[in-house]
C-alpha cells in the first residue's frame, strides 16, 4: 500500500532541493546579463527573478534541459555541481524509506 505521508516528505526535500539551488543562482547571478534567454522586461522584480531561477533549477533536477542556460562560468559550474547532486542524491532521497 502506498504511504501518502511518505510521498508527500519526498516531494517536499525535492522542492526544498530546488529553492535552495534557486537561492544559489540568485545569489551567484542575479543580473539578467548572465543568463541566455531572460528578457529583461520579466526579470526585473526580485520574485520574477526567484521564480526564472527556480524554474531554471526545476528543469535541471528533472533533466528537461532549460533554454535558460546561464553565460557566466561560476553559474555553469553550478549547474554541473546540481546535476551531479541531482545524479548522486536524489534517487537515494527518493528511495529512502520515511
Amino acid at each position: 500500500m502506498v504511504n501518502i505521508y511518505s510521498i508527500g516528505k519526498k516531494v517536499v526535500a525535492v522542492f526544498l532541493f530546488n529553492v535552495v539551488m534557486a537561492f544559489i543562482y540568485m545569489v551567484v547571478s542575479s543580473e539578467t546579463e548572465k543568463w541566455g534567454s531572460f528578457q529583461k522586461k520579466y526579470d526585473i522584480k526580485l520574485i520574477d527573478k526567484f521564480i526564472n531561477r527556480y524554474y531554471y533549477a526545476i528543469n535541471i533536477t528533472t533533466f528537461l534541459g532549460s533554454a535558460n542556460e546561464p553565460n557566466d562560468t561560476l553559474s555553469k559550474f553550478i549547474t554541473i555541481c546540481q546535476i551531479f547532486c541531482v545524479i548522486l542524491f536524489l534517487p537515494f532521497i527518493l528511495s529512502y524509506t520515511w
